[in-house]
């Protein structure tokens, strides 16, 4: 079970965990681009926490709702709006390691759903899976990062 991955946006480089010590997924920020930083290193930030991280062509955090005899909804398309939490821009690609996603990040003509990385962010989409504990990914038409 994939327990962290790494997303880069056009401004961002997150890592994303899916258990911050308290028992739910969250995301750090490492570094942005519109943040002015005297530090040469990257560190991370606690930025926001839910339930559960759906992965579209953004993350977004989302607390599911389970109706009477019913799971809790996992797919973003089902869930209402304000039961939507924190979330992140749109993606450019998504790593399972730290250093990839560093080089990424630092890179130029960076584009959201960058085909120079598209296999790592499959293999990120694979390795989360349909049954995954708080990570969920968005199949929805228009929102789904894999889709042209």
């Amino acid at each position: 079970m994939l327990k962290e991955f790494y997303a880069v946006t056009p401004n961002s480089l997150y890592r994303i965990v899916a258990d911050d010590g308290n028992g739910g997924p969250c995301i750090f920020l490492i570094r942005s681009k519109s943040v002015r930083s005297r530090r040469r290193r990257f560190s991370a930030i606690k930025l926001i926490k839910g339930d559960l991280l759906v992965v579209a062509k953004w993350l977004q955090f989302i607390n599911p709702v389970a109706r009477r005899g019913h799971q809790p909804e996992r797919r973003l398309e089902k869930v209402p709006i304000p039961q939507w939490r924190g979330g992140t821009d749109r993606i450019v690609v998504l790593f399972p390691d730290a250093e990839e996603a560093k080089k990424c990040f630092k890179s130029s003509g960076l584009e959201y759903r960058d085909s120079r990385w598209l296999e790592e962010t499959a293999r990120v989409i694979a390795a989360i899976g349909d049954a995954h504990p708080v990570f969920s990914i968005c199949h929805e038409k228009g929102r789904d990062l894999m889709e042209d």
